[in-house]
């Protein structure tokens, strides 16, 4: 390995928390593994790295096939010396309620199963 900057890999950057940590440390001078699922993304955060070092690899974290050629080619690249960071940053948001008011609750607060709504 000929690069001496440290080398972090952070997840889930294609937008938000994940694009502004990848930004921020390759501004700060790490050689940033950005993890994006779409190609577009990669492209669009690599040219906003303003002289960073910003490297895209495709990785949804949910697929064994992305992370092992994540993890290639970061290998690649620091050998032995591997990553000096991880932000496990991936993720997504799902809003709905805790249930559905109109079905049991089984397992909820001291209700008896088939019995909705409550008793008083």
């Amino acid at each position: 390995m000929n690069c001496a900057r440290k080398h972090t890999l952070v997840t889930g950057c294609s937008s938000g928390i994940g694009r502004s940590t990848a930004l921020r440390l390759a501004r700060d001078g790490q050689h940033v593994y950005a993890g994006i699922r779409q190609p577009a993304d990669g492209d669009r955060l690599a040219r906003s790295a303003a002289g960073g070092e910003i490297t895209p690899v495709i990785l949804d974290v949910t697929e064994p096939g992305h992370i092992a050629a994540a993890a290639a080619t970061i290998d690649e690249h620091t050998g032995a010396a591997g990553l000096d960071g991880l932000v496990n940053n991936a993720g997504y948001g799902l809003a709905c309620p805790r249930r559905v008011p109109s079905t049991p609750d089984p397992g909820g607060a001291g209700q008896q199963p088939g019995r909705w709504p409550p008793p008083p």
